[in-house]
């Protein structure tokens, strides 16, 4: 370093060094006076060089006897510096031992030094020994004590509401063992930190040690939990001459709630001037504006026992019995709604703070007016349980050194032996919180979730990641809080609903197995009146899942409470005429009291007089003041300068949180320093404040600022900033910055640069997709379609229509799905994209059942490629034959013709035309089945992928398991399965896994098939709600229902609705439907189970459904068989047996229906009815149990069922011998099968046939209660 500065300050020694800048005693040849030089490092430059000069000038605002002094400021071509006064003292700890009126003395200066600073909106945010200086005078003070203190370095110094530095190079201020908990937690910080930090300056300087010595000993980490959670000791039991009520008063300023913290350090200084003899003491001139403190709860005492009530139920592991639940279920989400302004975020931050208080882990999402990403707060939240998850080892034993969060810093510090688990549960479900949270993908292990299927994977991502909230509240009392949520996109919604649905019958459940329930309180803010989301509110608490609290107004007590609070005196203080005047103008609005008293005394329409608070009447009429929050606003913007009204103005344009940077670019035409200046004075008049973080973000005070600040902005104005906005975010895009792609295609939109916004809003569109945000999708797609008609360019249009069907697709809107592939097929002239969007069509209209529709639109996909459907079911027979001769052929005979590449697209979309068709045909026409399964052999053979091949194997294989044929079954299976190998796909072998079970199932190996199937669906339950999922659900169903097994059918039953609806499949809902019918007519539940059935018959469109409307005729004949109704079985049934008849729809599932027709034949008094029936009746039922042996030896899970129902027929024709041989016979082969049900009808049908068997009946009878099962009421 050389010797002269600037050619003028010459140095004489150095007096210290920082982290940013050197200290040097300099002599100024000027003023022939010694100065201390601050000197900035040479290697820092850039956002660095800005904060060393805004260091000078918040210095230079505070002119106060016990505050360091600065003289000048300048720059040299390496470096800028400025010079201040020279004060060589010692730290104020070195007085501890010193006589206390000397200790005294210098904490009385620091308080004054502390308390000007405070008022002059700045906090220090490095309150420390080393930073406030000591040193002894001539001249004699009080009490004989001559000491003078400075309050030094002001280089982190911020404006009050200013959390972090613009600039700072870390999410992190400050010297650990003088932060407080809301510092040290990266929390938003303000002035009370400072005074926590000057808490323990004091104590140590009063007793000689930290309060907190101990752990501060044993390292940082021991530290950090000691300043979250330790109380410290009474002062006193260091030194016994400190006054009892200055050892409570410092203590007070050691509380780790600031709210509960004195507001200033004028307290303390009123305590010590006590002791010193003081009748007074000089606290430095107040501007008018800086006595009003901010807002806080006042009076909402039902309020927050409401709050509370729920708070504890959710986060205490209480058990609950059933009737204590049904009487009052804890609600799963718990709403503070209110106009603005009213006092909502206070108090969720009052029940946050109870929430801590009670050792639950808080985190807190936002949603903002705009356009952010989907799951925004839900993102945030996850980004804060990922940091308290990954949280460092802090065991460094320097305890003065700042640890370092990074990005991700967390708002609460969870105790560490949790942190394993929640690590642990992150883990589990990180494939699915990257689905929505792609940008925390460098947080999070493994890949995300591989999307397929839109419309299949969404609810179940949505519930996973619900699941996953769920599970953290189980490991630990968990309180999730998201603010404004009247702006919550779509998906954040959807989540909600999600989360809100899974906690309470995640409870429900718990509570009927007496179990105890996850630990987890779900709280959220709202604005009233904001129609949408008033709505979803509504539907919640119909639902009983949530509880909606309602804000009201303040009284004129609670009002007069605010008013002296913000004050800072007591409520008698106030004069009644002042209150009145406010709480009728303001309406007991919070926010609107707090502004309007910030501008009247501000403008000196209120003053002090004699110890009390009152109008002044001489300030001007009364009915010109401003009558609405708004009015009030409105004259606090006339208050400010035009620079800091421009840049506000630019504020508003970039919405309620403003990246400084990017305020910066959009404000080019402002200089720097006028630019510094103007940002200062916004923070010094509260009207924004700096976001915590590495990013240097503001954020508005409230959001009516932001509205009526944008409102005001003229329409040019709003276009030009959006239209900079959207540059100096493109240009970071641009040099591969993380850029919000929501924000881009809205400040374009907004900037009316049509191009650029159309393309941006199709981005945005498409990330909200992959993160199944589908209705989010839709709305950027809405505002690109009205530019569409600006920018016809006709391949990004198409693309546009494409992306509008797969959202209204995933949605369940078919009709607009469908509408928009139509359009995109009027302006589409290449025949493999028309064949594309046909297939796409015909897909949907097959899974909403609209089956002549869907064949007319496969017919047209494969004409579009040159291909098409047999002309006949003969032609269709023949060619079937020739492709299952190529399917056995064995492969070293294949002849490989492999699809070139530019015919493997159309060769794609054939084998997928070919797949639907294949399904649409197994419900239709068995020999059309065949054949189109057997042209997507031929496809995926010239595909020659293992990924084509594993599927139409196990087409095959279901073809041939459905039709009896296990020995072919079991070898498309295993070829299948070798395919499913050799893609490496976990979902495609959990398929052909399901499929074995299947095939296993179709042999009548139970225990084998419900192996098979259960393996294959945990792994598909993890892949969202496909077809595969629901049909194994169906085969693991009707296992259930072979053993008589009715929990598990109804629960596997309900979960193939829940597919079905989910997948807008009525054809799917309607299998699950009829089985819940069918377990409930075994239980004797009869009214229920008919319901079932006519909800299941009323989702059946297509009428010609060969599969499915039998198999639901066959479960109604079973409900009246077991309501003694034989007539109605019996029409039910013959009903079915001609739909099966008459389209050789012999499959597995149609087997059950001779055996029921025999028993319906014969009626209640079978064992006789040789007497009462007639011979043709006895002749048909004979008929129809030789059919059911028949059909039951080719699917073995119906032979019992075949079987009693035989022995019924001998019984009734008068063989008696023959019955009971078939009734044992009956009862052995269901003990092989583990058929319990069919078991035990069989042993009570033979009780009844041979008279001396009494025993079997009663064996029979007590399975059947066993099952929970009982005989139909006539054979009671």
């Amino acid at each position: 370093m050389r010797d002269i500065i600037n050619e003028r300050y010459r140095l004489i020694e150095k007096l210290g060094e920082g982290g940013m800048a050197n200290v040097y005693l300099a002599r100024d040849p000027e003023t022939d006076r010694q100065v201390a030089l601050k000197i900035m490092k040479t290697s820092l430059a850039g956002t660095s060089r800005k904060r060393f000069a805004r260091e000078f000038r918040v210095v230079a605002a505070v002119d106060h006897p016990h505050c360091i002094r600065v003289h000048d400021f300048a720059e040299t071509s390496e470096f800028p510096f400025f010079t201040m006064e020279v004060f060589c003292g010692e730290p104020i700890t070195s007085l501890a031992g010193k006589p206390l009126a000397t200790i005294l003395t210098a904490i009385y200066q620091a308080a004054d030094a502390l308390d000007f600073v405070h008022s002059r909106k700045i906090v220090h945010r490095d309150i420390k020994p080393s930073n406030l200086l000591v040193k002894f005078g001539n001249d004699e003070r009080p009490n004989g004590a001559s000491v003078d203190l400075k309050l030094t370095d002001f280089g982190l110094a911020r404006f009050h509401g200013s959390p972090s530095s613009l600039s700072v190079d870390a999410g992190f201020v400050g010297t650990l063992a003088y932060c407080a908990p809301e510092q040290i937690a990266n929390n938003a910080i303000d002035h009370r930190a400072d005074l926590y930090a000057f808490g323990i300056v004091c104590y140590e300087t009063l007793t000689g040690q930290h309060p907190f010595q101990e752990a501060r000993d044993s390292g940082m980490q021991a530290l950090m939990r000691a300043q979250l959670a330790q109380q410290p000791p009474s002062m006193r039991r260091f030194n016994a001459q400190i006054p009892v009520d200055l050892d409570e008063a410092v203590l007070r300023y050691l509380d780790k709630d600031p709210t509960r913290r004195p507001a200033s350090a004028s307290m303390l200084q009123r305590v010590i001037g006590q002791h010193l003899g003081y009748s007074g003491f000089d606290s430095p001139q107040r501007d008018a504006e800086t006595t009003v403190v901010n807002p806080m709860i006042i009076a909402r005492a039902e309020e927050i026992t409401t709050l509370g009530e729920v708070l504890r139920a959710s986060l205490s592991p209480m058990n609950l019995t059933r009737e204590e639940w049904v009487r009052r279920p804890i609600p799963s989400l718990t709403l503070l709604t209110g106009e603005a302004g009213i006092g909502k975020s206070y108090l969720q931050q009052d029940v946050s703070r109870m929430a801590r208080r009670n050792g639950a882990d808080v985190y807190e999402g936002r949603c903002f007016e705009g356009n952010l990403a989907p799951y925004q707060p839900f993102v945030e939240i996850i980004r804060q349980m990922l940091a308290s998850a990954n949280e460092s080892d802090l065991s460094t034993p320097d305890c003065d050194a700042s640890p370092t969060f990074g990005v991700l810093a967390p708002t609460t510090a969870p105790g560490t032996a949790n942190r394993a688990t929640l690590k642990d549960i992150i883990g589990e479900y990180s494939a699915e919180l990257l689905r929505i949270a792609p940008d925390l993908r460098q947080w999070l292990p493994g890949e995300a979730f591989r999307q397929v299927d839109l419309s299949r994977e969404t609810n179940y991502v949505l519930r996973a990641i619900a699941t996953f909230f769920i599970e953290v509240g189980a490991a630990r009392g968990t309180c999730l809080f998201i603010e404004d949520l009247q702006w919550a996109d779509r998906g954040t919604l959807d989540l909600l609903r999600h989360l809100a649905t899974g906690l309470y019958r995640s409870r429900e459940r718990c509570v009927e197995s007496n179990a105890t329930f996850s630990r987890l309180f779900i709280g959220g803010t709202s604005r009233s009146g904001e129609v949408g989301f008033d709505e979803f509110a509504k539907e919640l608490q119909r639902e009983r899942y949530a509880q909606v609290v309602e804000l009201g107004s303040l009284s004129a007590d609670e009002s007069r409470e605010l008013i002296s609070l913000q004050l800072g005196c007591s409520a008698v203080d106030v004069d009644d005429r002042l209150v009145e005047q406010l709480h009728q103008r303001c309406h007991g609005n919070p926010f609107f009291i707090a502004e309007s008293l910030r501008a009247w005394q501000s403008s000196g329409r209120i003053a002090r007089d004699d110890d009390s608070w009152r109008l002044d009447d001489t300030t001007g009429d009364e009915e010109t003041w401003p009558d609405s929050v708004r009015g009030v606003l409105q004259a606090r913007f006339r208050t400010i300068s035009p620079s800091a009204s421009h840049v506000l103005g630019a504020c508003a344009s970039l919405g309620r949180v403003i990246d400084v940077d990017i305020l910066r670019e959009v404000m080019q035409d402002v200089p720097e320093t006028e630019f510094l200046d103007a940002v200062d004075e916004l923070l010094a008049r509260q009207l924004v404040f700096e976001r915590p973080g590495l990013t240097p973000e503001l954020e508005f005070s409230h959001d009516l600022l932001r509205e009526l600040t944008y409102q005001q902005l003229s329409a040019s104005r709003r276009v030009a900033m959006h239209r900079r906005a959207g540059e100096a975010l493109e240009a970071r895009l641009g040099h591969g910055r993380n850029v919000s792609i929501e924000a881009l295609a809205g400040h374009f939109y907004e900037g009316r640069v049509i191009d650029k916004a159309f393309h941006y809003l199709l981005e945005a569109a498409e990330g909200a997709l992959k993160s199944y945000a589908v209705d989010d999708a839709v709305r950027h797609l809405e505002r690109a379609e009205k530019l569409s008609a600006e920018f016809a360019e006709e391949a990004k249009t198409r693309r546009l229509w494409k992306m509008f069907a797969t959202a209204h697709s995933a949605a369940g809107r078919t009709a607009l799905a469908i509408q928009y592939l139509n359009k995109h097929l009027e302006t589409s002239g290449d025949a493999v994209e028309r064949a594309r969007m046909y297939e796409r069509i015909g897909a949907i209209r097959f899974r909403i059942g609209e089956f002549d529709e869907a064949l007319k639109c496969f017919e047209k996909g494969l004409h579009e490629l040159g291909l098409a459907l047999p002309r006949s079911v003969v032609w269709a027979g023949v060619r079937g034959v020739v492709n299952l001769g190529r399917y056995f052929t064995p492969r070293a005979l294949h002849v490989n013709r492999a699809v070139k590449d530019k015919d493997r697209e159309k060769a794609m979309i054939a084998f997928d035309i070919w797949d639907h068709l294949a399904y649409l045909f197994a419900q239709r026409n068995i020999i059309r089945c065949v054949q189109a399964t057997g042209q997507q052999f031929v496809l995926a053979r010239k595909l020659a992928e293992p990924s084509f091949m594993c599927r139409t194997h196990g087409r095959h294989a279901l073809n041939f398991g459905i039709l009896s044929l296990n020995g072919f079954a079991r070898g498309a299976l295993n070829r299948a399965l070798q395919y499913a190998a050799d893609t490496g796909d976990a979902e495609a072998q959990a398929v052909a896994k399901g499929q074995v079970g299947c095939a296993h199932y179709f042999a009548g190996r139970l225990e084998d098939a419900e192996q098979a199937l259960l393996e294959s669906l945990d792994v598909l339950d993890r892949r969202g709600d496909s077809w595969p999922r629901m049909f194994f659900c169906h085969n693991l169903r009707h296992l259930y229902s072979i053993r008589g097994d009715n929990e598990n059918e109804i629960k596997y039953a309900k979960l193939e609705m829940q597919i079905g609806e989910i997948a807008h499949d009525s054809e799917g809902t309607c299998w699950g439907a009829y089985g819940v019918a069918n377990a409930f007519a075994r239980m004797g539940r009869l009214d229920d189970a008919q319901q079932y059935l006519q909800r299941a018959l009323g989702m059946i469109t297509a009428k010609n459904n060969i599969i499915v409307i039998p198999t639901a005729l066959q479960t109604f004949g079973f409900v009246h068989l077991q309501s003694g109704n034989y007539k109605e079985a019996l029409e039910s049934l013959q009903e079915a047996r001609a739909i099966i008849e008459r389209n050789w729809a012999f499959v597995d599932y149609s087997a059950r229906c001779y055996p029921l027709l025999a028993e319906a034949l014969l009626g209640a008094n079978w064992f006789e009815s040789c007497v009462s029936l007639d011979a043709k009746t006895l002749r048909e039922a004979t008929r129809m149990a030789r059919r059911a042996r028949f059909w039951g030896g080719r699917f073995p899970n119906y032979m019992p069922h075949a079987l009693r129902a035989s022995g019924r027929v001998a019984a009734a024709l008068g063989q008696r011998e023959m019955a009971l041989a078939y009734f044992r016979k009956a009862s052995t082969v269901a003990d092989h099968l583990g058929a319990r049900y069919d078991k035990a009808r069989a042993l009570i049908d033979e009780g009844i046939v041979e008279d001396e068997a009494t025993h079997q009946r009663q064996r029979g009878l007590q399975l059947l209660r066993e099952l929970g099962a009982v005989l139909p009421t006539s054979e009671l």
